[in-house]
């Protein structure tokens, strides 16, 4: 089998494809991250997309599928940063009350009094803090995956994630919630750290913001549901459903987020059950809706 028929053959692989595509750029962010201390943000990624498109001549393809998306959703950002202004007052007890009953105690404490070091960081650490940088890259690279290979299928996720991005934002609107770091800083649950930013600092981590964000003014009791895990999950949903049941051990990623933010006391548990049900109903919006054949021959 010469080169070329193993490279068309590769390329025809999803699962390899995928799978390469992904470990491939892990470690262009993780040597990013150590070298200079900055995370990749939205803005930058996009712009990389772009010349990935522009180097396989699809550039105005890229630019047709992906400008409306993303207008909308820098739209939507710029949103949830002032949902906080918009919203009434903070809801704190009832996430912590569930919590309680679904486990007796909050699994937040519990992780962080059992696993943190106090500023020794440990491997499991390290692991969870990179779980936790894939919120802000695994979703875009999943739309991107399935831009390059079932083009069809991109403005079905492109619409079906925005819808889930909406649900989010009316919750923010109807129900701000504290996260745990927040609840303990004010004395309402016992005392816990923002691991993200203490493990950022034990690695001699620079910004983790880029230019665009620096315009929008995050929203910090956007709590209920955690998006972190809805995109995650969604993301995985979605990739599965294209490309086939072989990509199953994509889930390790919303499973690893999900560990991350509990024990980091970004979210409680209650809020990541909530973001998986508005995953699935994103999910089934766009499995029902988006990806019926005539919707689809009309792209």
């Amino acid at each position: 089998m010469s080169i070329f028929q193993k490279v068309n053959n590769f390329l025809n692989n999803p699962q390899s494809f995928t799978y390469s595509i992904l470990g491939i750029y892990l470690l262009i962010i993780t040597a990013i991250i150590f070298k200079s201390g900055l995370v990749l943000g939205l803005d930058i990624i996009f712009v990389l997309f772009f010349l990935a498109a522009l180097f396989i001549g699809k550039w105005k393809f890229f630019l047709k599928d992906w400008f409306p998306f993303l207008l909308m959703f820098f739209a939507y950002e710029a949103m949830r940063g002032i949902a906080d202004n918009l919203a009434g007052s903070v809801r704190i007890w009832e996430m912590i009350r569930a919590d309680y009953f679904l486990f007796g105690q909050l699994p937040t404490v519990f992780l962080q009094n059992n696993l943190w070091k106090g500023g020794i960081i440990s491997w499991y650490d390290i692991a969870g803090f990179f779980f936790y940088l894939s919120h802000f890259w695994f979703v875009f690279l999943v739309g991107f995956i399935i831009w390059l290979k079932k083009r069809a299928y991109f403005k079905a996720f492109a619409w079906s994630f925005l819808i889930l991005c909406g649900l989010g934002f009316i919750t923010y609107l109807l129900f701000p919630a504290m996260p745990p770091w927040m609840a303990s800083s004010y004395g309402y649950i016992d005392e816990v750290e923002r691991l993200f930013m203490e493990i950022a600092k034990g690695l001699n981590l620079g910004s983790f913001i880029t230019t665009t964000y620096l315009l929008i003014s995050p929203n910090e009791v956007a709590a209920m549901p955690s998006l972190h895990m809805a995109w995650s999950l969604f993301a995985s949903l979605f990739l599965i459903h294209v490309f086939g049941k072989k990509l199953l051990p994509i889930f390790i990623i919303p499973l690893g987020l999900g560990f991350s933010l509990v024990y980091f006391a970004e979210h409680y548990v209650i809020d990541l059950i909530v973001g998986i049900l508005y995953a699935f109903l994103a999910f089934l919006i766009g499995k029902s809706f988006f990806l019926k054949k005539r919707f689809l021959l009309k792209l």
